[in-house]
């Protein structure tokens, strides 16, 4: 008895490449590769940008990554074109940290003051809070730009809030010298944390009621971020004062934490995926880290061994931009077509073999009964030579290979 092999789309890093072994007369064999995410590129693809030497201290960037903004003593410049191009914005108030609406048209900015945009910075408004010159310098936004929330960064400082995009304001019942604010995608969940402390001041409720989640540890907490429904949680601390150093993550919106393999560094920002899979941490000792695996595991990136002010993420994590003393730094990852690796059928006492490239380490071989069924099991008689035995026997089987 013959066995025929039909073609199936393959797809890998995210799917399958698959092969399928008909119990019916004819043979033919191949897979074909619909492509991959390259998240190596992360690491290596770091490319400076065309922009005068200042020293900048703030990146944001929208959720697709097209618009990004770079914030430096005396200015902003802009790029809407992910980086390849940027230019600088005609209004200077001595900006502190901005934030963005995900499609980057809305944008609230403080300094002295703090002023909007709803234009993608093309022309600002100065909103009604009073003018504190210098410390309005913890600013977020939800993912519409319709929420907005600002903290001062001098003790005692407050927290204000917006619903309508920074047309009216209220008073958060809480002062501190605030180290970071955090709004979650859909403006429900807001957190702010004091520079040196070991708790978050947080509301699930557009700020209508406030509680307080424990830190692993006191110490000086530079950045928190959030996965878009701020249950995965990753939270870095620069080791001053004494206190320990390190990247943590909570997967249970912060009643418990776990410290990383991240190394003991002076971190300085961090950023987050959509998902929350896709982590990168700047250092101000010199250096970027990435973590595709939710933080399970850390990478240096090719970026310059610098110090490192502020990174900014897209949100699907294929876009990266930061800000150093001197310059401005974007990565990208490319989808790469695939063509996985091919399996062939040869007889072999009688049996017929299944085999592949040796290269194709990262794959295993599956099986089932029924194609159209999502019930496909590990094939575990596999040689050395990376081949499996197959009967001529009904039923019919399937057999595909699965990248892991």
């Amino acid at each position: 008895m013959k066995i025929k092999i039909s073609r199936f789309l393959a797809v890998a890093l995210g799917g399958v490449a698959m092969l399928a072994i008909l119990n019916v007369p004819r043979s033919t064999a191949f897979a074909q590769g619909a492509g991959y995410t390259n998240w190596n590129d992360l690491t290596t693809n770091w490319m400076p940008a065309s922009v005068s030497v200042e020293t900048w201290s703030l990146a944001a960037m929208s959720s697709d990554g097209t618009k990004l903004a770079a914030v430096y003593g005396g200015g902003m410049c802009t790029s809407t074109d992910s980086g390849a191009t940027w230019t600088p914005t005609t209004f200077s108030s001595g900006w502190s940290p901005g934030a963005f609406s995900a499609d980057g048209t809305k944008q609230v900015a403080g300094g002295g003051n703090v002023f909007v945009s709803s234009d993608s910075g093309a022309t600002w408004t100065q909103t009604s809070l009073p003018n504190n010159p210098g410390t309005w310098g913890r600013i977020a936004s939800s993912a519409d730009g319709t929420t907005f929330v600002v903290g001062s960064l001098v003790s005692p400082g407050w927290i204000y809030m917006s619903t309508n995009s920074g047309a009216e304001w209220w008073q958060v019942p809480m002062g501190a010298a605030w180290g970071g604010i955090m709004v979650s995608a859909d403006g429900a969940t807001v957190m702010a944390w004091p520079a040196y402390s070991n708790q978050i001041f947080a509301s699930t409720n557009r700020g209508a009621g406030w509680y307080w989640i424990t830190l692993p540890s006191y110490a000086t907490w530079t950045a928190i971020a959030a996965s878009e429904d701020a249950v995965k949680l990753v939270a870095c601390a620069n080791g001053s004062y004494g206190s320990s150093a390190g990247v943590f993550i909570s997967t249970n919106s912060g009643a418990g934490w776990i410290q990383t393999s991240a190394p003991n560094m002076n971190w300085s920002r961090l950023v987050s995926s959509a998902d929350g899979a896709i982590l990168a941490a700047a250092t101000a000792d010199g250096g970027i880290y990435v973590s595709t695996n939710s933080g399970t595991r850390w990478i240096q990136t090719a970026a310059p061994s610098t110090g490192w002010s502020s990174i900014a993420m897209s949100a699907d994590g294929t876009r990266l931009v930061a800000v150093n003393g001197s310059g401005i730094w974007t990565a990208h990852v490319r989808f790469i077509p695939l063509v996985p690796p091919t399996l062939n059928i040869a007889p072999a006492g009688g049996q017929n073999v299944i085999y592949w490239p040796a290269w194709a380490s990262d794959y295993v071989l599956e099986t089932t009964t029924d194609v159209s069924s999502t019930n496909w099991t590990t094939v575990t008689n596999a040689t050395p030579v990376i081949a499996v035995t197959v009967t001529n026997t009904s039923p019919e089987q399937f057999f595909r290979l699965r990248q892991h």
